[in-house]
C-alpha cells in the first residue's frame, strides 16, 4: 500500500529533482575549474559546464513538477538507482584526473550498470570500453580537448 506524503507532494520525484540538481551543480562547479573558452574553441570545462546547467534545469523541472502535479504520490524510492547513478557521477568526478578517460569510463559505466540488477558484468563493461573508445575519438582527438587519457596525464 503506498503511503501518503504530506500536502500532496510525490516525494520520489521531490527526491529525484532535488539530487539531480545537486549532483550538476557539483559538476558546474567543478567544470569551472577547467578552462571554458569560447563558443569557437571551447576549453575543456565547457562541455560538462553546458550539460550541467541544462541538468539543473531538468532536475528543476522534475522536482517542481513534484510539488505542483504529483501523479504517483507515495511510490516508493528506488534507492538502487538513486545510489548507484550517484555514485557513478561522483566516482567519474574523483577519478578523471587521477586514472584518466579510459580506466574511468568502462569503471563508471559497470557501476551505474549496478543500477540494473539484471545487468550482466560483461555486457557493462563492453559498453564502457565502447564508450570510453569514443569518447577519446571525439573530445581528445577530434576536439582536441586536454582531458586526461591514462593515469597520471593530469
Amino acid at each position: 500500500m503506498a503511503r501518503d506524503t504530506p500536502k500532496g507532494v510525490d516525494f520520489t520525484d521531490l527526491v529525484v529533482g532535488l539530487a539531480a540538481m545537486a549532483g550538476c551543480a557539483i559538476t558546474a562547479w567543478i567544470s569551472t575549474g577547467y578552462e571554458l573558452g569560447t563558443p569557437r574553441r571551447m576549453g575543456a570545462g565547457a562541455f560538462p559546464f553546458v550539460l550541467s546547467l541544462l541538468g539543473l534545469c531538468f532536475g528543476a523541472a522534475i522536482a517542481a513538477r513534484a510539488v505542483l502535479a504529483p501523479e504517483h504520490m507515495g511510490a516508493p524510492v528506488r534507492w538502487r538507482r538513486l545510489v548507484f547513478v550517484s555514485a557513478a557521477f561522483l566516482l567519474f568526478a574523483a577519478a578523471i584526473e587521477p586514472l584518466g578517460l579510459l580506466l574511468t569510463i568502462p569503471v563508471v559505466t559497470i557501476l551505474g550498470a549496478r543500477a540494473d540488477p539484471e545487468a550482466r558484468l560483461g555486457e557493462s563493461l563492453l559498453l564502457g570500453l565502447g564508450l570510453a573508445a569514443g569518447i577519446w575519438v571525439v573530445f581528445v582527438k577530434l576536439l582536441g580537448l586536454g582531458i586526461p587519457v591514462l593515469p597520471g596525464e593530469a
